[in-house]
């Protein structure tokens, strides 16, 4: 199996970026975007504020690797059974427990 990568220079625009950055005006940043050889669309993108001095092969090699770390996370949360872990303080976990007073 392999893919083709597309590297792209752009500024995103949205209004949070363009207030945090209203004097120095947007920035550029670099989007990857992987299309695999047997699919006909682009499967994976990344928006990178990588230099652009990193060869391809390096972003590519590292926006993987993202991606193995997030799927490796929610592994195991799946695994430790907190998928649906809602944060419940000690006080909330007493009351649901018995009920209201």
């Amino acid at each position: 199996m392999y893919s083709r990568f597309v590297n792209l220079r752009l500024r995103p625009a949205g209004r949070e970026i363009r207030e945090a950055t209203a004097s120095t005006g947007l920035p550029v940043r670099r989007l990857l975007a992987e299309w695999p050889g047997d699919q006909d669309e682009l499967v994976q993108c990344w928006l990178s504020n990588l230099p652009e001095t990193i060869p391809l092969p390096v972003l590519v090699h590292t926006a993987k690797l993202c991606r193995r770390i997030e799927n490796d996370y929610r592994e195991m949360k799946r695994a430790l059974g907190l998928t649906h872990f809602e944060g419940r303080t000690r006080w909330t976990v007493a009351w649901s427990a018995v009920g209201p007073p």
